[in-house]
Parts: structure tokens; C-alpha cells; sequence
């Protein structure tokens, strides 16, 4: 029997947090106060990065962003400054865990593409192999962790770990993490150490206050303690906005921090945010939308919207080959490596010719390209694209619309089918390297991923209802006769191999999409099965072969009465 695949219906989630924005205009004087705060709180920032950096101790709680740890904290207060807020302190030591740790994990996924191993698999592994613990320890962390989560998913990924830890060699693991050292090293240097420039200021209830203000022009004042002034007098600031921010704020919850920020006009910024409850709203209008590659969205209006063929080319063409050409020097130096550890009795001319051809790779590789800026850069045009696209989608539509998408079975934040993710804190990552047809595949899915997954959620932020539908076939059946098969689709095109109907592929697909946001028989198919996906697959290609050969039968009949009435007028 098969088992049973839970999934979270993401349709129009009708809660949420929204922000409030408010302006005040302090005086001269509180207004350099503040941007002095400002400044000093960056600063702070910076400090605890390079203070955090520099200590070997915590790369485990960086990886995994963990800023609870007793560690963690325990070192915050040894190093905090009397003379500075302990609230502010605890602030700006939490955001340089996150810029470090967004470091970290950008170093991880880049050696998971180039070169994938059991270290890079796992955050708790990758942070060890940093550390150069032992392979016992190592084992230990595995089996520890195994035993502490109940899911029996992930129990699973840290037995297998575990097991494939055990299985190497030690003079294998030692080469392995000999091999990872070099690799990290080389990639941690196209990182620099995180530096904060200019920073909003985080504030909680403990160092700020929003109260109504006596003042008829200003409904609100902001009460803010002042960083370096530690129980000094604080600073007051009144507050303008619009009838209908006062509106949110009387009505809702608050969500989350205020953060502040002083602008060149010495304009004081508050981003206030809150618990946001929307009613679902009425739809008049369907509209089936189609995700694809050589069109961003194809609409059920036969409306094409964007293309993300640029951004796929320019992977497969640039940042595919980058990685090519550097993974094989890499390939070869490793392999003269090891071929020198495991022959230590060759004759000393052919090791001094092993060694010369190693130390002129290593010139080719630091003289190469760096493939991972031009990766960066990938991901960078695949968020405008998929930005731009979505804003003309959203233009070219109402409230009363309701979008029907797709489900995508697939991991979007990297491209990874979900029966092989792990849990949130350690995903197996694919190597998205590979100049094979699979995964060129994995690629398109990875950005069809993305698109989808940005389009639903600004469909929700705007308040638009949308509707995902089970995607068995949709680019397969024709939404004339409901003949279903392959050769149906070549490609962009769509001919359909029983009535011959011709159309654009991704059109049909949109077509069929909004056609089954209302089909209520497939509808009922994919509730019952909708634990089974093989049984599910298979009821519905016998519901398009029942109306396909209604279809047929009355095209029969229809011929045989126009041969009939054409026998009795002659």
C-alpha cells in the first residue's frame, strides 16, 4: 500500500501581518539623537559580527541561526557594554547572527553545487566538519538528534547519516575532510564578513511606546529610550498618518517589533505591524493560469505574460559551463592527490611531475571565473522576472477574480522534490550542477517553483482568492473531445491526436486548469484519492476515457443521421 501524502491546502490564508507605516518630524535636536542611535546601533551590529566571527565556539548556533542558546546568550551579556541598553544590545547581537549565519548557509548551498557530500547535507554535519570534529563525534551529534525529534521522517535522514558516517573509511573520512576544508576555504572567500552600513532600529515594549497624543494634529506620539543614555531622559516624537492607519492600529493586534529609521530629510520612519484577518472574498470570474518556462504565465484568456527562457539560457549557457570548468580541475587535482597518498613508493621524477601538474591546476583555478557570482546573479534575474511578471498579472485582473493554479510538488527553495526534503532545518540539497537533461528539468521546475510560490503569495497579500487544483494531465487532455495522451503535446504545441484540435500548449493547459476548478467528478476523484496519487492518476484518465468516447459515440451518431438525411433528399 502506499503511503499516505499529507499536504497543507495554501488557499487563501485569511491570516496574516501587514504593516502600518508612520511619520513623525522630530526637532533638530531629536533628530540627530536618533540618527546618532542609528548610526551607533550599526556599529553595534558590526562589533558583535566580527566579535562572533572570531570565536570558533558558536559556528553550530550560527548555522542553524539558533539565537536562544544558553551559549549564545551567556556570551551576549559577558560582552555587552554598560554604558549601552540592554535591550538594544540583545537586538543587534540577534541580527548578527542572522547576517552570519545567512553567510554560512550561502557557503553550504554553493559547495552543495559544486561539489555534494554527506557534510554538506546536513547544517549540524556542515557546522562539525567547520569545527574538524571526528567522525565519532560526528556519529555521536547523528544518533543524538535521531533519537530527540519525533518525526519518523527526519529520524530517518540522521540514521542514514549516521550509517553512511560508520561505512567510510578513516583514512577516507580524513581525505574527505581534507577535500571540504579546501573547498570551504575557497568558497568563504567570495564572501566577505558581513558589514551593516545603515540599519533600522528594532524596538520592543520594553524601549518603546506608541501612545495617543493630546495634540489634535498628531494623534500619536513614539516614546523611545535612548540607547547610550541608559535611564536618561527618553525621546518623544509625535507621530502623522492617515484616518485609515489609525483605523488599523485602534482595530488590530500588534504583530511582531517596531523597527524605526531616520531618512536624509531627518523624516523619522515607523514601520508598525499587525495581525490582519481578511474575509475571503466573492469570485465572479475564473481564471486558470498556467505556469510555464518560454511563457511566464499563460492565462484561460489565451494572455501571455513574461518569459523565463533569458534567465534558463543564461544558467544552462554561463553559470552551468563556469561550474564545469572549474569542477574539473578540481576533479583532476583530487585525483592526483589521492593517487599520491595511495603510491607513496612512486620514483621521485614522477612525483615531482604529479606535484608540478598539481601546483599548475592550482594556478588555473584561482586564475577562473568565479561561477558563483554569476550564479548569485542568476538568482537575481530570476526575481526580477518573476517580480515583473507577477505585477502584470495582478494589473490585468479584479477582486472578483478567483486564480486557479497548479499544485507544484516541489520543494521551491532549491528546486528539491518534496520525497526527498528532511525537515526545515536540514534539507537535502540537490546538486544543481549537472549538465544532464534531468537537471535542466530540475532547474525549469525550480523556477516554475519560485514563480508559482511568489504569485500565491502576493495573490493573498493583496487579498485575491485563489485556488490550487491537482495537475494530473492538465498539458495532456484536450479540453475538446478529453482525448488524453502524450503525443498529444509536442513542445508549445498542442495537437490533439482524435478530433485534431490545435492550439497553443500552454494555453490548453490554462484551459484545462480553469476547467477543473468546477469539474465536479474530478474534483471528487481527487478528494478520495487524494492520499494515493497512483490510484488518483489512474481514476481520472478512466473519467477523460469515459467522455472521450461519449464524444466519439455522438459523433457517429451525428454522422450517421447527415448520411441518412442526405439519402432521404435523394
Amino acid at each position: 500500500m502506499p503511503k499516505a501524502r499529507k499536504r497543507k491546502d495554501t488557499q487563501f490564508d485569511n491570516k496574516m501581518s501587514k504593516c502600518v507605516f508612520l511619520y513623525g518630524e522630530p526637532t533638530k535636536d531629536k533628530a540627530d539623537k536618533i540618527k546618532k542611535m542609528q548610526d551607533e546601533f550599526a556599529k553595534l551590529i558590526n562589533l558583535y559580527i566580527s566579535q562572533i566571527y572570531n570565536n570558533n565556539n558558536f559556528t553550530l548556533q550560527i548555522v542553524k541561526d539558533d539565537k536562544r542558546d544558553s551559549q549564545i546568550t551567556a556570551f551576549e551579556k559577558s560582552i555587552r557594554s554598560d554604558k549601552i541598553n540592554a535591550a538594544y544590545s540583545q537586538n543587534a547581537f540577534k541580527l548578527a547572527i542572522t547576517h552570519l549565519s545567512n553567510r554560512l548557509d550561502n557557503i553550504r548551498l554553493d559547495m552543495c553545487r559544486e561539489c555534494k557530500s554527506i557534510f554538506t547535507t546536513s547544517k549540524v554535519l556542515f557546522a562539525m566538519s567547520i569545527d574538524g570534529r571526528s567522525k565519532a563525534e560526528m556519529i555521536t551529534a547523528m544518533q543524538d538528534i535521531s533519537k530527540s525529534i519525533k518525526s519518523k521522517k527526519d529520524t530517518a535522514f540522521y540514521d542514514e547519516c549516521a550509517e553512511e558516517l560508520k561505512s567510510i573509511k578513516d583514512s577516507e573520512f580524513k581525505f574527505m575532510q581534507q577535500e571540504f576544508r579546501v573547498i570551504y576555504d575557497t568558497i568563504s572567500c567570495e564572501y566577505r564578513i558581513p558589514y551593516v552600513s545603515r540599519s533600522q532600529i528594532p524596538l520592543d515594549s520594553r524601549i518603546m511606546t506608541i501612545k495617543p497624543s493630546r495634540n489634535i494634529k498628531t494623534p500619536y506620539v513614539i516614546t523611545i529610550s535612548n540607547m547610550t543614555d541608559v535611564g536618561g531622559e527618553k525621546i518623544e516624537v509625535p507621530l502623522n498618518t492617515s484616518k485609515h492607519s489609525i483605523h488599523k492600529i485602534n482595530t488590530r493586534k500588534m504583530a511582531g517589533m517596531v523597527s524605526i529609521s531616520m531618512d536624509i530629510q531627518r523624516c523619522l520612519k515607523v514601520d508598525w505591524s499587525y495581525k490582519n484577518c481578511m474575509s475571503q472574498p466573492k469570485t465572479s470570474k475564473i481564471i486558470g493560469v498556467d505556469t510555464g518556462i518560454s511563457d511566464a504565465f499563460h492565462t484561460s484568456e489565451d494572455k501571455a505574460i513574461g518569459s523565463m527562457s533569458p534567465v534558463i539560457n543564461f544558467y544552462k549557457d554561463d553559470v552551468e559551463k563556469s561550474f564545469a570548468s572549474l569542477s574539473n580541475m578540481r576533479n583532476k587535482k583530487r585525483k592526483i592527490s589521492h593517487y599520491l597518498r595511495r603510491h607513496e613508493n612512486l620514483p621521485e621524477d614522477a612525483r615531482r611531475s604529479l606535484i608540478q601538474k598539481m601546483d599548475k591546476l592550482d594556478q588555473m583555478i584561482q586564475k577562473a571565473e568565479a561561477p558563483h557570482r554569476k550564479n548569485r546573479r542568476y538568482y537575481n534575474m530570476l526575481e526580477h522576472e518573476i517580480k515583473s511578471s507577477i505585477d502584470s498579472y495582478i494589473k490585468s485582473i479584479d477582486n472578483e477574480t478567483l486564480t486557479v493554479l497548479e499544485k507544484l510538488d516541489i520543494n521551491v527553495e532549491r528546486g528539491i522534490p518534496r520525497s526527498e526534503s528532511g525537515n526545515e532545518q536540514e534539507r537535502r540539497v540537490i546538486k544543481e550542477f549537472n549538465n544532464s537533461r534531468k537537471a535542466n528539468g530540475k532547474r525549469s521546475m525550480f523556477a516554475r517553483g519560485q514563480l508559482q510560490k511568489k504569485l500565491m503569495e502576493t495573490l493573498n497579500w493583496k487579498g485575491y482568492d485563489f485556488k490550487e487544483i491537482e495537475p494530473d494531465y492538465t498539458s495532456q487532455c484536450c479540453p475538446v473531445c478529453s482525448y488524453t495522451d502524450k503525443a498529444n503535446r509536442n513542445g508549445k504545441s498542442f495537437k490533439c491526436q482524435c478530433c485534431g484540435y490545435e492550439a497553443d500548449a500552454d494555453y490548453v493547459g490554462a484551459l484545462n486548469i480553469k476547467a477543473r476548478a468546477e469539474d465536479k467528478e474530478i474534483l471528487d476523484v481527487c478528494e478520495k484519492y487524494k492520499y494515493n496519487h497512483d490510484e488518483m492518476q489512474k481514476h481520472i484518465k478512466m473519467v477523460y476515457h469515459a467522455r472521450n468516447e461519449k464524444y466519439k459515440a455522438a459523433g457517429e451518431a451525428m454522422q450517421q443521421n447527415e448520411g441518412s438525411g442526405s439519402r432521404d433528399a435523394a
